[in-house]
């Protein structure tokens, strides 16, 4: 233990020694991850490497914007492809340590299926304001962080998403229909607790189903995908088990849309899309109009849900929910400039099989 710990003081002497160095790759032969960037300009250069000797790997998405030196050690995810993941954890130096929870997928290779073409507004054909918990058409609010840390967010905000969409398209008159977030990490090829990729959580749902909430809690951990971790029951006489007879939740067809006008032609059209943000502009929000100017407006590292929009004193916001809880922000949403620093550039959409998926109103 004491010979480990000398040679992480000396490994992070000697990239310290070389800190005038912005995003320059590291080989180790301990089993731990560096991360450097320029603390000037904050340039995203998520470049980690890390020990090859055994079966240990970094993600090779983490923004290491505004850090300096920080380590992460390395450990299995569990995942249900067997890849390594990184552990998050604090610098023996103190820094904190940023995190990304996206692991974004080549948007080519993860497709779209587009059956219906967008709905299409004239100019003054949109509201000046759009908020579907005013209409009573928003479904259970959910927390990513617990019982455990899990950088889950891009399957929140894609199944946050869906959900949402469900009630929407039958008038707020059936019940709610949350997506398992759990089921997605545990078998889907989208990301696990280590990040992952909205527009592809959408695409494994197209192509598998997935079950509802009450088929597979959220646990917030990486879990091998098995029948039981897809679908389970239990009893006071047999303990758990697999349950084979359950519903999945379908989509009918999946995309992305660009610019914040067609992004709200499509949110007024069917209901709430996924996008991204860097969430170290709205870490500490507490409410109000969120200006986006405390951060890096050309890095994004958490997926949120976009639910509408409006205005407040010539100021124009778009609404979103996030997935930290009721106590954080607005109730677990929050009011974010629009058309000024926060561009989402792309957002994506879903749109459920009610039928297919056993929904009759």
């Amino acid at each position: 233990m004491l010979t480990a710990i000398v040679v992480l003081l000396a490994v992070l002497a000697v990239v310290s020694a070389q800190s005038g160095s912005s995003c320059n790759k590291y080989k180790l032969s301990s089993k731990i991850c560096l991360e450097q960037t320029d603390d000037v300009t904050g340039e995203n250069c998520a470049y980690m490497t890390c020990s090859m000797s055994g079966p240990y790997a970094c993600n090779p998405y983490l923004s290491c914007e505004k850090q300096s030196i920080a380590t992460q050690h390395c450990q299995n995810g569990s995942n249900p492809n067997g890849n390594y993941v990184c552990d998050f954890k604090q610098a023996a130096t103190g820094v904190k340590v940023d995190r990304t929870e996206l692991v974004l997928q080549d948007p080519a290779a993860v497709g779209s299926v587009v059956k219906t073409a967008a709905k299409q507004f004239k100019a003054g054909e949109l509201p000046a304001a759009l908020d579907y918990r005013t209409l009573g058409l928003t479904t259970l609010d959910l927390n990513q962080h617990i019982p455990v840390y899990c950088g889950s967010c891009w399957a929140h905000a894609s199944f946050s998403s869906i959900a949402d969409r469900i009630k929407i398209a039958t008038g707020g008159k059936y019940r709610d229909v949350i997506p398992s977030v759990q089921a997605l990490i545990n078998c889907g090829n989208a990301g696990s607790c280590n990040g992952g990729d909205s527009n592809a959580a959408n695409a494994w749902v197209y192509k598998n189903g997935v079950p509802d909430v009450t088929c597979q809690q959220y646990q917030a951990k990486n879990m091998q995908c098995s029948a039981i971790n897809t679908c389970m029951n239990c009893d006071p006489n047999n303990g758990c088990y697999p349950q084979t007879n359950f519903t999945k939740i379908y989509l009918s067809e999946f995309g992305s849309v660009t610019g914040d006008d067609d992004i709200m032609a499509e949110i007024y059209a069917r209901g709430p899309v996924s996008a991204y943000i860097n969430a170290n502009c709205i870490e500490t929000y507490s409410g109000g109009i969120n200006m986006y100017d405390t951060c890096s407006t050309l890095t994004t590292n958490h997926a949120i849900q976009l639910n509408g929009w409006g205005e407040e004193n010539g100021v124009q916001y778009w609404i979103g929910r996030n997935s930290w809880g009721t106590y954080w922000g607005e109730h677990g949403f929050f009011r974010i400039v629009r058309g000024g620093a926060y561009k989402p550039k792309t957002a994506y959409w879903a749109v459920p099989d009610l039928a297919k998926s056993g929904i009759v109103v």
